[in-house]
């Protein structure tokens, strides 16, 4: 079983993550909506958290980086996995730490998670993918079979 740290400011990006996620085999989630909030959680949790997912850019003191640099010294098994829809620019993150651009697929999700854990966990216990029942609620991004169509916001998650 791994566990798996999952940190959004945007509710809708969470539970798509986080639906996705939980369908994988042998895969535990623990959401947070900030990182103050990913810090007490973890801070407080007896269980190894094998990743963090955190979106890089969330409103408080804290952002992605500094969360996952608290877990470099607090939790220093942790891996590390980053996304964002938000980049002006090449970003300079360490090497053992990944990167995930938003928007993205279940599919590629599941691929940035097992690559960052250095191992395969598991594919969507569900073969189709687009029954990821509340990621069909956004309107921002509906899964639909295997593909998605972005409107709203252009998809920017």
């Amino acid at each position: 079983m791994f566990t798996v740290l999952l940190v959004d400011d945007d509710s809708m990006v969470l539970r798509f993550c986080a639906c996705v996620l939980s369908r994988m085999e042998g895969v535990q989630v623990i959401q947070a909506s900030s990182g103050a909030e990913a810090i007490g959680l973890a801070a407080s949790c007896e269980t190894q958290i094998d990743l963090l997912l955190s979106d890089i850019t969330m409103p408080g003191a804290v952002s992605g980086i500094d969360l996952a640099t608290w877990f470099g010294r607090a939790r220093p098994g942790t891996r590390v996995l980053l996304m964002s829809g938000w980049r002006d620019g090449p970003l300079a993150l360490p090497a053992d730490w990944h990167f995930l651009e938003k928007p993205f697929l279940p599919d590629r999700l599941i691929a940035e998670v097992n690559e960052a854990l250095g191992r395969r966990v598991g594919q969507v216990a569900d073969s189709a993918v687009g029954n990821v029942g509340v990621c069909a609620e956004s309107r921002e991004w509906k899964v639909q079979g295997r593909g998605a169509a972005e409107a709203g916001s252009g998809g920017k998650l």
